[in-house]
């Protein structure tokens, strides 16, 4: 799951873009700007253990970086970064509400940097945008990556970067970084199984998969966002069998017209 080499040029361009209009009402938008400017701690390293615990309906995956550049926060030799998710089927009652994020099935919002598509250490640099967390493991302070909902407006990027011009070179350095590297997650137990796509689509999906800076892909994790919270919208997931439509109750009426003509 590599992103698109154009990586670069498509930021450059959503960077000229916004200095000409900015729309902070929108859904659909680039979040990389507004998820570094929220950022503790930003910095380039490479995964070097991962574990795995299933607690309390809850998959929750710890990985181990080792910190090669801080662009952002304090410095240490190593960063801790952990991510939970509830490894339970979404209730169809939160299909299109924000809830859905939270759980397992909804893999694109859970892949971590710096690990294979098969949730395993990858021998690659990644930046990772991150904020502080209690573990849902022990309590105790860990680093997670920051992701923006998207159920939630764009930030106005063009005052967010005259508020803090650094921002874009950080931004372009983070976007480089993780145009290089893989994002995975470790499986839950009820996560479904990927389905291996044929050479071709193989091929296609790996020209145009534009992971975020946080996965949401990105999140870090895609970029596509959702239209506001509203009841079976705002979230591509779907949940149980499809309703029956009217067709065969037509069809059976139409049959009982048909012999009363008779």
């Amino acid at each position: 799951m590599r992103p698109a080499p154009a990586l670069s040029i498509a930021f450059t361009s959503l960077l000229v873009g916004h200095a000409a209009t900015a729309s902070p009402a929108a859904y659909d938008c680039d979040r990389t700007i507004q998820e570094i400017s929220q950022a503790k701690l930003i910095v380039v390293g490479k995964a070097k253990a991962v574990a795995t615990t299933l607690k309390d309906k809850r998959w929750i995956v710890r990985v181990t970086y080792t910190v090669e550049q801080t662009l952002v926060g304090k410095e240490s030799p190593e960063v801790v970064v952990e991510e939970s998710c509830l490894d339970a089927p979404i209730p169809e009652a939160q299909v299109g509400y924000p809830g859905v994020l939270q759980h397992c099935v909804n893999t694109q919002a859970h892949l971590l940097p710096g690990l294979g598509e098969d949730g395993k250490v990858a021998p690659v640099s990644a930046a990772l945008v991150l904020n502080e967390k209690k573990s849902d493991l022990d309590g105790k302070p860990v680093a997670a990556v920051l992701r923006q909902s998207p159920f939630l407006p764009c930030a106005d990027i063009t005052a967010l970067l005259k508020a803090r011009p650094e921002l874009e070179k950080i931004s372009k350095q983070v976007m480089d970084t993780n145009g290089k590297t893989q994002f995975g997650l470790p499986r839950s137990p009820s996560m479904p199984i990927p389905v291996v796509p044929s050479a071709s689509a193989s091929a296609s999906v790996s020209a145009s998969a534009v992971p975020s800076v946080s996965a949401k892909p990105s999140s870090a994790v895609p970029v596509t966002t959702a239209p506001p919270p509203a009841k079976n919208g705002g979230c591509g997931c779907t949940v149980g069998a499809t309703p029956a439509g009217p067709w065969p109750l037509l069809a059976l009426l139409l049959a009982f017209a048909r012999r009363r003509r008779q």
